[in-house]
């Protein structure tokens, strides 16, 4: 019973969220700052070892991606569209 009311509520406030995106946006993302159990506006700022373990551990996936050869894109080669081929009067 209990997954069941939560499922409800997640897709009663997704039906919410979506119907309030489409009619005022502006309100929309100012009740996303808030947070759910309190309705404060959440403000918090994580601690500078969290944002540095995160971004850390992107710049790393990055970097390995940028080492990795690529293949050579063929999408240049091809014919400009939009662009009418030349006339042979």
């Amino acid at each position: 019973m209990a997954k069941r009311l939560r499922r409800y509520r997640e897709s009663h406030l997704r039906k919410h969220q979506n119907t309030e995106f489409a009619t005022n946006q502006k309100n929309f993302y100012k009740n996303l700052k808030k947070t759910p159990s309190d309705g404060k506006e959440n403000d918090a700022m994580p601690k500078k070892e969290e944002l540095l373990q995160f971004w850390t551990g992107i710049w790393k996936t990055e970097r390995r991606m940028m080492r990795c050869p690529r293949k050579k894109s063929s999408f240049n080669s091809g014919p400009v569209y939009g662009t009418r081929p030349p006339t042979t009067e």
